[in-house]
């Protein structure tokens, strides 16, 4: 049986190959990093999901992401706890600038599987690489507010006014797939406009949770419009390997409200989006015919 220290060496080997990397992990297992609330990023995984899911982000945004085992030093060892340091030099996707990250981890081993991994990392060198502004994006120190289920898009959103800022956070080619249109949105800038549109429809508006798989962010809100009327959905929007939102789907409820967002979209948005986005250009078959 594998003990803490054989785990933390062939994890950080194997850390490219994300599904062998998320294969060490138990069923339950749990990969932490305090530390990425300081930069709107969710700090804890659990489960072979969620897990693999980070890990894959993580690559999407440092594509060259890996730890030789000479950057590794194994400072405590036990059969069921390890504590080392390791260090790597890499690049940003988005950005291009190298980034040198020096991590303290702590490994808790159960029954041959990783239980818990608790890492912590210098978040000045990831904001200084991976952010467009750099340092001048974090927070000030003392006023981090504890994570609330969809402030990373949030932030996005809230920069529809400003064309150039919100156009860093999208492929060219982005795709918004809604359940209130008829064919999908295609580029920023139908995305923009719909984005703004939609937000000036609503009343009342939260996000309730969160969830990451992969490339992938699960939203769920609930709010209200066109006179106190509840309305609520799921956001789901996928990343690219340059870390750059390619896909966005948009599931609106009740039927009813899917009825009035579109009709009064169709209206809002014309000559701002292709015309036949809101045109239903199906003939309707009855089942079975």
């Amino acid at each position: 049986m594998k003990d803490a220290k054989d785990l933390f060496f062939e994890f950080l080997s194997s850390f490219r190959d994300t599904k062998k990397a998320t294969s060490l992990f138990a069923d339950d297992g749990v990969v932490e990093l305090p530390y990425l609330a300081s930069l709107g990023i969710e700090p804890r995984y659990e489960g072979h999901v969620a897990i693999q899911g980070f890990f894959e982000v993580v690559l999407g945004l440092f594509p060259d992401f890996e730890f030789p085992r000479s950057n590794v030093r194994m400072l405590i060892e036990t059969p069921t706890q390890a504590f080392a340091e390791y260090e790597i030099d890499v690049t940003a996707a988005a950005t291009g600038r190298p980034m040198h990250q020096h991590f303290f981890g702590r490994l808790v081993a159960e029954n041959g599987k990783i239980k818990l991994l608790r890492e912590a990392l210098n978040i000045l060198a990831t904001a200084q690489a991976a952010l467009p502004g750099g340092a001048a994006e974090l927070a000030i120190p003392g006023t981090v507010e504890p994570l609330q289920p969809g402030k990373q898009w949030l932030d996005i959103v809230q920069k529809a006014s400003l064309p150039e800022e919100f156009a860093k956070a999208f492929a060219d080619d982005v795709v918004l797939d809604a359940s209130i249109a008829h064919h999908p949105m295609r580029g920023v800038d139908e995305v923009r406009s719909f984005l703004i549109a939609t937000r000036a429809m609503v009343e009342t508006f939260g996000f309730t949770d969160e969830g990451w798989s992969a490339n992938k962010m699960w939203l769920e809100w609930e709010g209200t419009a066109f006179d106190g009327q509840a309305v609520g959905g799921t956001t789901i929007v996928t990343r690219n390997n340059a870390g750059l939102i390619d896909t966005i789907r948009l599931l609106h409820r009740p039927l009813s409200m899917v009825q009035l967002f579109s009709k009064e979209l169709d209206e809002n948005l014309e000559g701002k989006v292709r015309l036949e986005v809101f045109q239903d250009d199906t003939p309707y078959r009855r089942p079975g015919v």
